[in-house]
This record gives C-alpha cells, sequence and structure tokens, in this order.
C-alpha cells in the first residue's frame, strides 16, 4: 500500500500490510510487492514476519498478532521445565515455557496456551497424542470411579480413578472411550456360587441384588467386622425371613 491517496508512481507502494511482508527486486532493492506471513508467523506492522516462539505456531497465514501464536491441538504448553508426564524440559524450553505432545493418558481440544488434561488416574488414549476427551479409554476389566483431583481434568474439582475388577466383579470387555464413571459390575453367575469377596473396594456394592434365578442372594458384610474398615469382607447369602433387601 501507500503513505497517501493519489500517488502517481508504483514506487510509492513501499508499505505493506499488517500480516505480510514486502517483497524487494534484488538488483534495485524496491519494494516490488509484498507476500502474506506463512502459518507459524506474524506481522503486526507490515516490516517483516516474524516466527510464532518455539513449539507455537497459528492456524491460519496472514496473522497479525503475537497472541495468534498458539500450540495446536494434542499439545500442551507449559509455564514451568515440567510437562504432564513430568519430565523436566528445561533444555527445550523457551523463557521457562515449552510445548510438548500430550503423553498417553491426557488430551487437548483446540488451540490455546493450555496445558494437557488429565483422563484419570490409570487410563489411556487412542491416539497419541489425543485432542479429544473421547480419546481416553478404560481397559478391558476395569472399573472407574470419581474422586478430588489433584491435577488438572476434564471435570473441574474430580477425576476418574481407574481400578481392576476384582473377584465376583467384572468390567468392560473391549475398551471403553470416554470419561463417564463405569463401576465394576457384580457377576451374578459368580453369585449364584457363593462365592466370598474380600476388600473395602466393594463397600458400594452391599445390598446389590441379582434378577431371576438368582434373586435369592444377596451381599452384606460379615457382622464381625466393621464395613468402614479396610479388609472388611463381603459375603453372599441366602435370603433370610423378613429381609427388606430379598423383597
Amino acid at each position: 500500500t501507500t503513505n497517501t491517496t493519489a500517488v502517481t508512481s508504483a514506487q510509492d507502494c513501499g508499505i505493506a500490510l499488517p500480516g505480510y511482508q514486502p517483497l524487494h527486486d534484488d538488483t534495485t532493492h524496491l519494494m516490488v510487492g509484498a507476500e502474506p506471513c506463512p502459518i507459524g508467523s506474524y506481522s503486526p506492522d507490515g516490516v517483516q514476519c516474524v516466527h510464532c516462539p518455539e513449539g507455537l505456531t497459528t492456524q491460519l497465514p496472514k496473522q497479525t498478532e503475537l497472541s495468534s501464536c498458539l500450540a495446536p491441538p494434542g499439545y500442551g504448553y507449559y509455564t514451568n521445565t515440567t510437562n504432564a508426564a513430568g519430565t523436566d524440559t528445561s533444555s527445550n524450553s523457551v523463557s521457562g515455557r515449552s510445548v510438548v505432545a500430550c503423553p498417553d493418558g491426557t488430551f487437548k481440544a483446540g488451540w490455546s496456551l493450555e496445558p494437557c488434561i488429565s483422563c484419570g488416574l490409570g487410563f489411556s488414549t487412542d491416539p497419541v497424542p489425543a485432542t479429544s476427551s473421547d480419546h481416553c479409554y478404560l481397559a478391558p476389566g476395569y472399573g472407574s470411579k470419581r474422586v478430588m483431583a489433584t491435577v488438572a481434568t476434564a471435570d473441574n474439582g474430580e477425576m476418574l480413578v481407574a481400578t481392576k475388577c476384582m473377584n465376583g466383579t467384572y468390567g468392560s470387555e473391549d475398551r471403553h472411550f470416554g470419561l463417564e464413571a463405569m463401576p465394576c459390575q457384580v457377576s451374578c453367575s459368580m453369585l449364584a456360587q457363593g462365592i466370598v469377596m474380600g476388600g473395602s473396594l466393594y463397600s458400594a456394592m452391599e445390598g446389590i441384588m441379582c434378577p431371576a434365578p438368582h434373586a435369592s442372594r444377596y451381599l452384606s458384610y460379615s457382622n464381625s467386622i466393621n464395613p468402614a474398615e479396610a479388609g472388611a469382607v463381603l459375603v453372599i447369602s441366602s435370603c433370610r425371613p423378613h429381609d427388606s433387601i430379598c423383597t
């Protein structure tokens, strides 16, 4: 473009617009045009295109502001020297900042300057790096429950914890994708056989009923152990007269 209006010579076209940088004739060194800043750069004043900080890029060409430089989906932005996997990234950081591919079990959706988000303890992702919570999965034979979070998670203040389903319970047959809680389920076939299950992990299962023909059995704690204590034992019993759980 030009400095003023009503110019009469191409030589007066000596200014590139923001988002562009000038092109010069190799012999005369005069400006002969302008080219857009490519992806990964910006130009606030049309003087020259400036590369984004290491690891950051832009979604489109012709960008005019540093704020257009972002970490792409699947990559976390960290302002210290430790990434989501606990790895020291100080050797490849710029001014204490680094961009790192989200490790297994974490994800980041969208363009931003945010860190990767944990799927939950014991979860994995496919693919890696992951760009959505839909890429988080629970392994076959595992269940999950929500607890108070200690790291950045998709659910404010809470995170999922995966645990292997114990005797008498079962998890999904295949990998289960997504971040909804999936508790281990009681196996009614094992219940019918009178299998004894131990451990406080089963506290949420007390009183679970199975459909016919096994509805005559139920789960309860042994009378000699406090259910709140670690090591509480769940036993499988036949229904007794007037047991409300059996009605």
